[in-house]
This record gives C-alpha cells, sequence and structure tokens, in this order.
C-alpha cells in the first residue's frame, strides 16, 4: 500500500533536481551543498535524471561536482549526447567557479585525449573540449605571451 512504483520515483526525483536547481542558483548560501552532491553525483549516472544531474552540478562550486562531469563526459560508454551535455555544463562550471580539477585530473584528462586517435570524432571533440575548458582560465596569459614573443623578435629587413 505504500509501495512507490519506479516510475513515480523517477517523477520525483527529477522534480527535486529541478527544485534543487532553481533553489542553488538563486541562494547558495541557505544550503548546505555537500549534504546534495553526492545525490546529485549519483543521479548523474541514471540516464533518466542525467540531464537534471548534469544541470545542477554544473551550479555546485566543488571539486567534486566538476570532476564528475568530467568523467562522465570522458566515458566513451555513454551516449556522445550526455558526454556532450557533461563537457558543455562542465565548461560552464569553470567559468563561473573557476577551475577546480587537481594537477593529476587535469594530466589524465591530456592523457585520455592523446590516446583517443583512434576514437570517433565526437569522442575527440568531447575531449578536445573538455581541455578547451581546463585551459580557458589561463587562454588570457598565453596570448599575452604570445603577443610578446612576438614584439621581442627583431624584424627582418
Amino acid at each position: 500500500r505504500e509501495f512507490v512504483d519506479v516510475q513515480e520515483r523517477q517523477q520525483q526525483a527529477l522534480q527535486a533536481l529541478e527544485l534543487l536547481a532553481r533553489f542553488v542558483s538563486r541562494s547558495r548560501s541557505l544550503l548546505d551543498l555537500r549534504q546534495v552532491e553526492p545525490a546529485v553525483i549519483a543521479a548523474m549516472n541514471n540516464a533518466g535524471s542525467r540531464q537534471a544531474a548534469i544541470a545542477v552540478a554544473e551550479l555546485l562550486p566543488s571539486h567534486r561536482s566538476q570532476a564528475a562531469l568530467v568523467e562522465l563526459a570522458s566515458r566513451v560508454e555513454e551516449p556522445l549526447a550526455a558526454r556532450r551535455l557533461a563537457a558543455q555544463a562542465f565548461a560552464r562550471s569553470v567559468e563561473q567557479h573557476g577551475l577546480l580539477l587537481t594537477a593529476v585530473e587535469i594530466q589524465r584528462q591530456y592523457d585520455r585525449y592523446n590516446q583517443s586517435a583512434d576514437l570517433d570524432a565526437g569522442t575527440q571533440g568531447v575531449l578536445g573540449a573538455l581541455l578547451d575548458a581546463i585551459e580557458a582560465p589561463t587562454a588570457h596569459l598565453r596570448a599575452a605571451a604570445a603577443a610578446e614573443s612576438r614584439q621581442a623578435k627583431p624584424e627582418k629587413q
């Protein structure tokens, strides 16, 4: 009599994630995000709640959320659309919260990209997009260094 079937639980989970996304985007200070983060990350592994969970993970200013987005985007066994969504959310998270990955996690992404030569173009694109997001916070520094390098070279006559 108190049994809740799978479909109803799934609907409730989606509603909870949607409400959480709205709440987190408006008032982060009222909620201890560490309490909800494990559930959000777990929901990213469920096809039915993945999209809503990715939207919430993007809003959470934490290392664990960014790492989970990167891991989902890097799993070649997941549908390409889900991986693209996770990579886009990761890029927006980095833009909003800064890059929170560790040096080891960043190196792992470079290794994944370098080992992707035999994978499909879609997967290579997702892995490349992750690296673009990782490099984005320092893009202005690279551009300035390149400009300085061009100015330092003597002109040939």
